[in-house]
């Protein structure tokens, strides 16, 4: 795994796009593209930052293996914007329980 892919996963599990993320960090989503370039090795700074914006551990996205988390009871997706008035809400989701055999 990559820093492109880490970072991917990261915005998955949070419900986030790329666009999004990068407009938490104040950047076009060309530019986060381009920083997450293959082949490319960003600053740690900007790496930092990414993991700030994503609420995770910098190692998180420096690790060549996703770290082993146990699955939260309630995910917190940061926000989606109302269709009318173009408020941010806060959404909580609690993640279905498994089906038994």
């Amino acid at each position: 795994m990559n820093i492109r892919d880490n970072v991917k996963r990261c915005c998955d599990l949070r419900g986030i796009t790329q666009k999004e993320l990068a407009a938490k960090l104040g950047v076009t989503d060309i530019s986060l593209n381009a920083t997450l370039k293959e082949g490319r090795d960003p600053r740690v700074s900007t790496v930092k930052k990414i993991a700030d914006a994503l609420e995770v551990d910098i190692a998180e996205l420096l690790s060549d293996r996703p770290q082993q988390t146990a699955e939260p009871e309630v995910v917190h997706v940061p926000y989606i914007r109302c269709p009318h008035c173009g408020k941010e809400i806060d959404v909580f989701v609690k993640p279905r329980e498994e089906q038994q055999a």
